[in-house]
């Protein structure tokens, strides 16, 4: 790649997957899927299974009023990520996505609200637009403050 950029392919997360299923501890974990894959790319993986290991995010998905108890960036974009991904799998509803916008806006987090609508959108354009155009769920305040971060 021209800008330098190292990533891993699906066969390598694959391997990685394969090396730690069952595993729980983080330092193993680390050694395991640093064979797999690079060794900075592991340390983000890493990462990622210490802030997953933190928030219950079933229950956010479930009642996104929780994430007015979620402080750390972090933690917060993983929310983000995870509710847009599952949007695009089919296991979470528009409806999520929209009371996690007004919950996210509430908070004055603009941020997290454009990031979560360029996921869903960037995932499947279609359906985020049918969805956004018939949801009753988000108010036209909202649609009208970030529909900026669609184009």
């Amino acid at each position: 790649y021209e800008d330098k950029q190292k990533f891993t392919t699906p066969r390598g997360w694959e391997r990685v997957n394969t090396l730690i299923k069952g595993c729980e501890d983080l330092k193993t974990i680390s050694l395991l899927s640093s064979t797999a894959i690079s060794e900075g790319i592991a340390k983000e993986f890493v990462a990622f299974c210490k802030i997953k290991n933190q928030i219950d995010l079933e229950a956010v998905i479930k009642n996104p009023k929780k994430l007015k108890e979620i402080k750390e960036i972090s933690i917060k974009y993983f929310i983000v990520t995870a509710i847009a991904d599952r949007y695009k799998e089919g296991s979470v509803k528009f409806d999520t996505i929209a009371q996690s916008s007004e919950v996210l806006d509430e908070t004055n987090n603009a941020e997290f609200v454009a990031l979560l609508w360029r996921l869903g959108f960037k995932y499947d354009s279609t359906k985020f637009k049918k969805d956004f155009a018939n949801s009753g769920k988000i108010s036209k305040k909202i649609k009208d403050k970030y529909i900026k971060y669609l184009v």
